[in-house]
């Protein structure tokens, strides 16, 4: 072969490019006669801004199951029947022990809280949503660790351009190439290495073997997850991603490692004693409980340890990890000193110390023999009391502002520029609400310091105020320092982040921390937190801790030798001494819990100030019997004849139950010079007991305060009267007695009533702490009302109501904490892991006021009606509407009596979900006028309205029937509807008792209902969902407002109401009034998603997730879910230019709610709502003043909407007709004469399928509405057009 020439394959190589095909494709599929016939015939044409009716789905897949061969494409079309699954996941505990109270008889509180924090999280997980890109891990974060270890790809390409220049030179030109191929203009052909040989090129090899070789060829190198190298969407743009919501976990700040190496005096005489805290100057509060450390040696603690004692290893810890949320350049380290009491002045006990050095020993050899003998005295006889020493303090910041910390910003700076959007926002947002410089103590280089310089303790400068003036002053040098003696001595401390799991570590309750391999190893101590400022965080396990802190004492009046005072502080169970309960926390080398406790004595002071922090545990039933009592004692240090070592000279005490509340905060409290009397501890101190002397004519002398920190008791007066409130209808024992006020069971509905009404008032802190247990509370009451007095009592909207309010609390509270689409991260993650449907009424007998067996009970409101009898039997009686519990109506189907009431008026009921124009959004979504007439008000009255206030009932088998009714009959339907008083009725406005302002006849009482009725005016006519005769047979009570009773009399229970919650979630959405219903509006995604989970959670219960879609839910919900989507959607098409970020969250919360609801309800009814929503943003298009805004929310939805991880399959990608081979032919197969596109015989059904058609977007509704956008913005002038436009890649109808 000549070298110029080119080889003969090579020369037939078509050079059409793949644009040239698509023209050429285009210009023929344009001009077929066929086609174009087909397209004006009788098809009818649907403009692209009009949405079709898509097909009905469930119909659809049990008409045409798909017909595909077995192989991985049968996955991609068809729908698994488990999708959806509930899954109980381990609630993570940190300790070896549980942590919870001991069994036994438990306070109310302590047993909802028990139960709060110890039961499984209960997850409903839609198995196959990690293959969606809604919940997708491709994170741009988790791109970069890919990226990271990803060889560099060196191309053939890259090379030739960092050849030398002399290389190029010597290269042979494309001209000078023998085939002139590019190949051969880089490489030298005749010094290159040949190719391996192919032995098998020429032998007959199987397709499938071959198959198999290249297979496993294209496997080798290959990265384990090649197409998620593609990059992640930005953050900002991806607004399909909603990221799952982290697990509930005990809230932990930055933590810092202390250990306590060494202390050491220049003389070594007497056991000293250390606690350590940490204190935020700038907020003048103590951020941190104290903790207790022992470095004296063996010798010096055998002067104070009992013979044979040991102290628990608890109490021998010798360093601690200390948590600080809100890090400041103000914190610091203090440490204080004590020592055994002596006598004598704090000044003269510390003189040796600074006085005598180490280097002059054996000169003091005789003064320190006589000091050791006097130390020996004081620790044999006053060994259990303390006096103050020293003190001193670490500024952190200085530990912190070490070249650690420069390499910890130059990392924060790293992790702040590739943060997600989510982190960056919140990054922010954290340091412009500080308003300063950003402080951590995170990450620094650890450090051991050796403080060197003590100060000696002022008898007359121990309080907290005197303290951080002395901290203050610390920061920049000043003459009051430089006034207190120093004590010389070296304490050896190291400091350093703590690391993420501890060994040997104990909680605050001493709990052992995992991992803790070995019990005998002396432990390191978690240090409980006071933040500076309110940690919005819910409480996820069991704490309850009481801190006691005596401030100072007035004895100035006080007759008698009253000058070194010591305050024991015990926690008694009744009166008697032996009641004391061993509930308080040992200090340092002691027992772990004690029985009684004593502050430090200051020497001849009668006037003292303390600074100790007692830390006890709360039992777990207190009673009103529990109390602090302090008893006040005067200490003799000299040994005398006749002299007791101690004399009580003062008593007072603290109920801990207050109307039964928990006290806490400062106390002023008077002193008792006597013993109290009998029965004292009922009583408070400040009632003046006749026969008792008082110091100071009973004022108050004593400064205490009590903080708790307790995941049981709330310390809100709003919490803790709905949470008492609840345990008095648990219990009922009535009367009761709540604050000031004796409750009745007559007078607890409206009390109750009033607590639901006032949680608004409750502090955001305790409201948010306690969240789960309030909305759990909240829930229950919706779901399973109480009954009080054999009355079951409708709380459904006014729970529901304080949820919302709730709810709107905590995001305006924690606004800079929302996520990307507006989600409060803590209620997500109640609702994703804490939220679970309220649990079944308990069995007869186990609660204590149950009714006897049989006994009535009637439904009742707070104002029940005079002439209704006392009691109804609930087995007879049918059951009640949820708006309307005193509602009797007569026996009837609900469909069916709302069939008579519409019937009998005239209303057309055309406007259904299945004549669709008709639905809210639909161009005809107005009602046909009518005649006048007294009731015509009454076509404003939405269906659900109408059917909750109807009966109950199964209906029969068959059609309902729709009998003509009278006018009489029609009106008498609609007294009973909306239970109009005898009094009110035509005919009766001239008896007693009637109200003028009502008018006379059903137009009076019109004309005040229809302002309730006004907000649901824009969800008329209401969609409504027809399903076979046999769903409406099996549909449940009007939204569950139905009672059980036992079917056998043998077995009696005690009747209940109960209601399915999802039902009532979205009723009492529906007929919400104005001002909830904004509330309720603006925190959209959180009522969405609770109702989702119900949803999936009562299918699981009934064993409905394997049901038929159309079985799973009565019609009288679908139609609730439509007339909710239809006044969502109103609300995004009105509300867009004014509301701009409540309508994007709002619009993509409702889409994430279809989301999920295609795979729970039927999937055909899911499209109709979708349908709904873009004939509500069309109807608005045209007569909006910023049309983009509205596309691009309309856009926005549809993204969310098609992030479905079944998308494949929503969009029915096969069908019953076969359709051409090759529905992208090539250009020779595109002229032949058996083109299916060419074909006289081609089927219009199926030509259809392969364009925007009607047909195409009926079936594939989600990819046609897709399509459909892509069309109107790459052709804008076809709007209102018919279609022409193909549909490109389809394949197979599909």
């Amino acid at each position: 072969m000549a070298a110029p020439e080119r080889r003969a394959f090579a020369q037939r190589i078509s050079r059409t490019v793949a644009a040239e095909v698509r023209k050429q494709v285009s210009r023929e599929y344009g001009g077929s006669p066929q086609l174009s016939k087909k397209r004006s015939g009788s098809q009818q044409l649907v403009p692209l801004t009009e949405v079709v009716e898509p097909v009905d789905f469930e119909e659809y897949l049990a008409a045409h199951p798909p017909e595909v061969e077995p192989g991985p494409l049968r996955d991609l079309v068809e729908f698994p029947a488990d999708d959806v699954e509930v899954v109980r996941e381990p609630r993570e505990c940190r300790t070896l022990e549980p942590g919870l109270p001991d069994e036994g008889k438990l306070d109310a509180r302590v047993r909802d809280a028990v139960q709060v924090y110890t039961e499984d999280w209960l997850v409903v997980r839609r198995k196959y949503q990690r293959l969606s890109t809604m919940y997708s891990p491709h994170t741009a974060e988790r791109q970069r660790q890919r990226q990271r270890g990803l060889p560099r790809q060196v191309f053939e390409l890259d090379e030739a351009a960092e050849e030398p220049e002399e290389l190029k030179r010597r290269s042979p030109s494309l001209d000078d190439t023998p085939r002139g191929s590019w190949a051969s203009s880089i490489f030298d052909l005749k010094n290159s290495v040949a190719d391996p040989l192919l032995p098998t090129l020429l032998e007959h090899t199987a397709m499938e073997e071959v198959d198999r070789r290249n297979e496993e060829l294209r496997k080798e190198n290959r990265h384990p997850e090649l197409l998620a190298l593609f990059p992640a969407p930005d953050e900002d743009e991806a607004v399909e991603r909603c990221s799952l919501p982290e697990v509930p976990r005990e809230h932990f700040g930055q933590r810092i490692l202390v250990k306590c190496l060494s202390l050491k005096f220049e003389i070594e005489i007497e056991p000293i004693f250390g606690t350590l805290a940490l204190y935020d100057i700038k907020e003048k509060k103590k951020i941190s409980e104290n903790f207790y450390f022992d470095l004296n040696s063996e010798q010096v603690k055998g002067l104070l340890r009992a013979p044979g004692a040991h102290p628990a290893i608890s109490t021998l810890a010798r360093s601690a990890i200390f948590s600080i949320t809100y890090p400041s350049p103000d914190i610091f380290l203090v440490i204080k000193l004590e020592k055994v009491l002596q006598q004598g002045d704090i000044g003269d006990c510390c003189e040796p110390y600074m006085v005598m050095k180490e280097t002059d020993t054996a000169k003091n050899k005789e003064k320190l023999e006589k000091l050791r003998g006097a130390v020996e005295q004081f620790c044999g006889r006053l060994g259990r009391y303390r006096m103050p020493f020293a003190w001193t303090a670490i500024h952190l910041l200085n530990i912190a502002s070490t070249a650690g910390a420069l390499e910890r910003e130059a990392a924060d700076a790293e992790s702040e520029r590739r943060g997600t959007w989510n982190e960056r926002k919140r990054r922010t947002l954290e340091r412009v609400s500080a308003g300063e410089e950003p402080c951590s103590f995170g990450s620094f280089r650890p450090a051991t310091l050796t403080v060197t310089n003590f100060f000696k303790q002022e008898g007359d400068r121990l309080s907290t105020e005197d303290l951080y003036k002395f901290l203050a002053d610390m920061r920049r040098p000043s003459s009051l320092l430089r006034r207190l003696r120093p004590v010389t001595a070296q304490f050896k401390v190291d400091i350093s982040p703590a690391p993420e799991s501890p060994y040997y570590c104990l909680s605050p309750e001493l709990l052992h921390v995992k991992p803790y391999p070995d019990p005998r190893v002396r432990p390191t101590k978690e240090i409980l937190e006071f933040p500076a400022r309110e940690v919005y965080v819910p409480h996820t396990t069991y704490r309850n801790l009481l801190y006691v802190y005596p401030h100072s004492l007035n004895f100035s009046s006080r007759q008698g030798s009253v000058r070194n005072i010591a305050v024991k502080v015990q926690f008694m169970a009744g009166e008697d001494p032996s009641q004391a309960l061993p509930v308080i926390f040992g200090k340092s080398s002691c027992s772990e819990f004690m029985r009684e406790a004593y502050t430090a004595v200051v020497y001849h002071n009668r006037c003292p100030e303390f600074y100790e922090e007692f830390k006890l545990r709360i039992p777990p039933a207190l009673t009103d019997n529990h109390h602090l009592l302090f008893t006040f004692y005067h200490v003799s240090c000299q040994p005398k004849q006749n002299t007791p070592l101690e004399t009580p000279v003062g008593y007072t005490w603290i109920p801990l139950l207050q109307h039964g509340r928990l006290r806490t905060g400062p106390l002023c409290l008077p002193v008792s010079v006597e013993k109290p009397p009998p029965s004292y501890s009922v009583l408070t101190p400040d009632v003046q007991l006749p026969g008792m002397k008082w110091v100071d004519n009973h004022k108050g002398v004593f400064h205490v305060e009590l903080l708790a920190v307790s995941s049981v008791h709330t310390q809100d007066p709003a919490l803790d009267k709905f949470f008492t409130l609840g345990h008095v209808l648990e219990e009922s024992n009535f009367p009761v007695r709540l604050r000031d006020a004796v409750l009745t069971e007559s007078s607890v509905e409206g009390e109750l009533r009033a607590s639901v009404a006032g949680l608004r008032g409750a502090g955001l802190g305790p409201l948010l702490a306690h969240c789960h247990q309030v909305l759990d509370k909240l829930l229950l009451l919706i779901a399973r009302p109480p009954v009080i007095g054999g009355q079951i009592v409708n709380l459904g909207r006014a729970a529901f109501e304080a949820m919302a309010v709730m709810v709107n609390q905590i995001h305006q509270g924690l606004e800079a904490s929302q996520g990307q689409h507006g989600h409060n991260p803590l209620l997500a993650a109640y609702i994703h892991f804490a939220f679970r449907l309220p649990a079944e009424p308990p069995a007869p007998g186990s609660e204590a006021g149950t009714p006897p067996h049989g006994a009535a009970i009637q439904c009742a409101t707070l104002s029940r009606a005079s002439g209704r009898p006392a009691s109804l039997n609930l087995s007879r009686s049918k059951s009640i509407s949820s708006s309307n519990p005193d509602l009797a109506t007569a026996p009837g189907s609900p469909d069916g009596e709302v069939q008579k009431i519409l019937g009998s008026k005239g209303i057309d009921r055309s406007h259904s979900w299945v004549n669709s124009a008709y639905a809210p959004g639909g161009p005809k979504a107005v009602l046909r006028r009518n005649p006048p007439s007294s009731s015509a008000d009454l076509k404003q009255v939405p269906l659900p309205l109408l059917r909750f206030a109807c009966q109950p009932r199964r209906a029969p088998a068959g059609p309902p029937a729709r009998p003509a009714l009278t006018p009489a009959g029609g009106e008498r339907g609609l007294r009973r509807l909306f239970a109009v008083p005898r009094h009110l009725r035509p005919g009766w406005a001239g008896r007693s008792g009637a109200d003028p302002a009502w008018g006379t006849g059903w137009g009076g009482l019109i004309h005040h209902v229809s302002p309730l009725l006004h907000p649901l005016v824009p969800l008329t006519p209401l969609l409504h969902r027809h399903g076979p005769p046999q769903a409406c047979e099996r549909s449940s009570n009007r939204l569950s407002s139905f009672l059980e009773h036992p079917s056998a009399p043998a077995a009696p229970t005690r009747p209940t109401a109960k209601k399915l919650l999802h039902e009532e979630l979205a009723l009492q959405w529906v007929v919400s009034t104005s001002a909830v219903r904004e509330a309720v509006i603006r925190q959209a995604w959180f009522f969405f998603r609770l109702l989702g989970k119900s949803m999936a959670l009562h299918l699981h219960q009934a064993e409905k997730l394997e049901a038929p879609r159309r079985e799973r839910f009565p019609s009288r919900f679908v139609d609730d879910i439509a007339a909710l989507v239809g006044a969502v959607s109103i609300e995004i098409a009105t509300r867009y230019q004014k509301d701009v970020e409540l309508v994007e969250c709002l619009n993509s919360s409702l889409a994430f709610f279809l989301n999920d609801l295609l795979s729970l309800m039927d999937r055909g009814f899911v499209f109709g709502l979708i349908r709904a929503y873009y004939k509500q943003i069309g109807n608005r298009l045209p007569s909006a003043q910023n049309p983009p805004a509205l596309v691009a929310l309309r856009l926005d939805f549809l993204r969310v909407v098609c992030s479905h991880e079944h998308f494949v399959s929503l969009n029915l990608p096969w069908h019953r007709l076969s359709p051409p081979a090759s529905p992208s032919p090539s250009v020779s197969s595109a002229t032949s004469q058996g083109s299916a596109f060419s074909s006289p015989a081609q089927d219009p059904r199926v030509a259809s399928m392969f364009e925007l058609s009607g047909p195409y977007r009926r079936q594939h509704f989600l990819a046609g509405l897709v399509l459909t956008e892509l069309a109107l913005v790459l052709e804008p002038d076809a709007e209102g057009e018919p279609q022409s436009t193909r549909a490109p890649g389809h394949c197979a109808g599909g």
